[in-house]
C-alpha cells in the first residue's frame, strides 16, 4: 500500500454535504440536456447559457458538465448536434497537447500517448480498408488525449479535488433520480431520452414521447458512478435517500455486469481486507437472495436469466447454441473470428472497419448465428465485448499494446496523492468492456478516464514528484 493511500485511509468519512446553490446547477444542467435529448429547442439554449455561466463561475461544473455533453452519457444522442462534440474536444485536446506547458510528468505521459497512437496507425496501415475510413473509428481509441481539457480549463485557476468528488456526486445521484423517475415513475424516455435498447423505436422527442411499462434503462448514464467509487470508499457518506436513489437507478437500468463491475472495484480498492471480505459475503448473499427473488417475479431484474446462460452454456451442443450466451454477444464473436483467422489477420486485426462505410467483400459476411436474420448481413466489426473487439479491430498484438498503454499511465502517476482513483476508474472501465459497455475503445468511458487522471495531475500540479524536483538520494 502506497503513502498515498495510507493517507487517505487515516482519514474519517464525512457526510456528503452539498449547499443549495451545487444541487440546482446540476440539476438545471442535467434537466436542459433531456430537454436537448428530447429536441426541444430551449433545451439546447438552456444548456449553452449555463456552460457559459459554468465555465466564469465555478469550473469544477463546467468539466463536468462538457465531460457529459462529449459523452452523451444517454441523455442526448448521436443526431441531436450536426457535430460531435467529442470531435471538437479532440481537436481542443490536441491543440492543447501543443500548446500547454508540460513538467517532466505530463511530458512522460505525452511520450506514451504519442507512441500509443503511432502503435494504432501502423497497425491500421496494414489493414486493406482506407485509413479515411479507419480514422473515424481509431479516434475512439485515441479519447485518452481529452485528460488536456481539464488542464486547460483549469490553467491558471486553483483545483481542489473534494470539491470535484462533491459535484460528481450530485450529478450522479441525479442522473439515479432520472434514471428511477423514468423506470418506475413516468415508464418512459423522458429524462432520459435515449436510453432504449432493443425496444424497436427511434429516441424520444418533445413531440413523440416513448412509453412502456417498467423500462429497461439502458445503463450509460450510470457510469459517473465509476468516478464515485473511492470518494466515497474513502471520504464521504452517502444517507439512506441517496442509496435508495442509487438502488432505484441500478434497478431501472437492470444490468448486471454494471452493478457487479462497481461491486467489484469497490470492494478491490476498499484498502482492508477484512472490509472486502464483508462485502464480498454480503454481495454474495445478497445475489442468492436476488436469484430467487427475479425467479419468482419472471425475471424481471433479469438476475436469474444472466446467470442461467451459464447453465446453457455447460450444455451446449455447437456453436448455435453457444452463440446464446452473453444475451446473444457470442453470435457476433464465432462468425467474425472464423473469418480473422481464415485471413490470417489475429495478430493485426481487420483495421478500424466502419460498420456502413466499409465495402470490401472480404469483410462482408451473413451471420446465421442471429435470431433477427434482417441483420445477419454485416461488416465484421461491432463486438460488444470490448477487450475482443481491439483483437478484431488491431489484433493480439494491439490489445496487449493497448493494456500496456494504460498500465504504463498509472506508473508513472503511481506516486500522486489520489493516483489510485485514477487507477480504480481504469478498473471499473475495463470491466464495464467485458459486460459490453465503455471500455478502452469507446468515448464514453475513455472520457471519464481522461477527465479523472487530469484530476489527479491537477491535484498534485505543486507536488515535487510532479514537478520532477523531488529530492533524489545521494549515492
Amino acid at each position: 500500500m502506497d503513502l498515498a493511500l495510507q493517507h487517505n485511509n487515516s482519514v474519517e468519512k464525512q457526510p456528503l454535504k452539498l449547499d443549495r446553490s451545487s444541487w440546482l446547477w446540476a440539476l438545471g444542467f442535467l434537466f436542459s440536456m433531456s430537454l436537448m435529448g428530447l429536441n426541444f429547442p430551449f433545451g439546447y439554449i438552456f444548456v449553452f447559457l449555463i456552460l457559459v455561466n459554468r465555465y466564469i463561475n465555478n469550473r469544477y461544473d463546467f468539466i463536468i458538465q462538457i465531460t457529459l455533453l462529449c459523452g452523451r452519457y444517454s441523455l442526448i444522442g448521436e443526431e441531436d448536434f450536426p457535430v460531435k462534440f467529442e470531435d471538437v474536444a479532440l481537436l481542443i485536446s490536441i491543440l492543447g497537447l501543443f500548446i500547454y506547458r508540460k513538467p517532466p510528468m505530463l511530458k512522460k505521459i505525452t511520450i506514451a500517448m504519442m507512441l500509443y497512437f503511432v502503435a494504432l496507425v501502423l497497425i491500421a496501415s496494414t489493414s486493406d480498408e482506407s485509413m479515411a475510413v479507419q480514422f473515424r473509428r481509431m479516434r475512439n481509441y485515441m479519447m485518452m488525449i481529452y485528460l488536456f481539457i481539464p488542464l486547460l480549463v483549469f490553467s491558471g485557476q486553483k483545483f481542489e479535488i473534494h470539491e470535484l468528488f462533491k459535484k460528481l456526486f450530485a450529478y450522479t445521484l441525479i442522473i439515479c433520480a432520472f434514471y428511477a423517475l423514468d423506470g418506475f415513475i413516468l415508464n418512459g424516455y423522458v429524462l432520459i431520452p435515449n436510453s432504449f435498447s432493443g425496444e424497436g423505436h427511434e429516441p424520444s422527442t418533445f413531440y413523440s414521447i416513448h412509453w412502456r411499462e417498467l423500462p429497461r434503462k439502458y445503463p450509460p448514464g450510470l457510469y459517473l458512478m465509476a468516478l464515485c467509487l473511492i470518494p466515497l470508499a474513502r471520504h464521504y457518506k452517502l444517507n439512506w435517500k441517496h442509496w435508495l436513489l442509487v438502488i432505484a437507478a441500478l434497478a431501472a437500468a437492470r444490468t448486471l455486469s454494471i452493478i457487479l463491475g462497481l461491486l467489484l472495484a469497490y470492494g478491490i480498492f476498499q484498502g482492508h481486507i477484512k472490509q472486502m471480505a464483508k462485502y464480498a459475503v454480503i454481495a454474495t448473499i445478497s445475489l442468492i437472495v436476488l436469484y430467487h427473488v427475479d425467479a419468482a417475479t419472471g425475471s424481471f431484474l433479469r438476475i436469474q436469466s444472466t446467470f442461467d446462460q451459464f447453465t446453457s452454456l455447460e450444455a451446449a451442443q455447437d456453436d448455435e447454441d453457444m452463440s446464446e450466451f452473453g444475451s446473444g454477444r457470442f453470435a457476433q464473436i464465432f462468425p467474425k473470428y472464423e473469418v480473422l483467422y481464415d485471413l490470417e489477420r489475429e495478430w493485426l486485426g481487420f483495421g478500424f472497419l466502419h460498420p456502413e462505410l466499409t465495402q470490401d467483400p472480404k469483410f462482408l459476411i451473413y451471420n446465421e448465428l442471429y435470431v433477427d436474420k434482417t441483420n445477419s448481413w454485416e461488416v465484421v466489426t461491432g463486438i460488444e465485448i470490448a477487450p475482443l473487439q481491439t483483437i478484431a479491430d488491431i489484433g493480439y498484438i494491439g490489445l496487449v499494446i493497448q493494456l500496456l498503454f494504460y498500465g504504463w499511465l498509472y506508473y508513472i502517476v503511481r506516486r500522486l496523492r489520489y493516483s489510485t482513483w485514477f487507477l480504480s476508474v481504469l478498473v471499473v472501465n475495463f470491466l464495464f468492456g467485458l459486460g459490453g459497455f465503455a471500455g478502452f475503445n469507446q468515448n464514453d468511458g475513455l472520457l471519464l478516464c481522461a477527465l479523472t487522471l487530469g484530476a489527479v495531475l491537477l491535484a498534485n500540479k505543486n507536488n515535487p514528484i510532479y514537478l520532477g524536483t523531488e529530492n533524489k538520494p545521494k549515492i
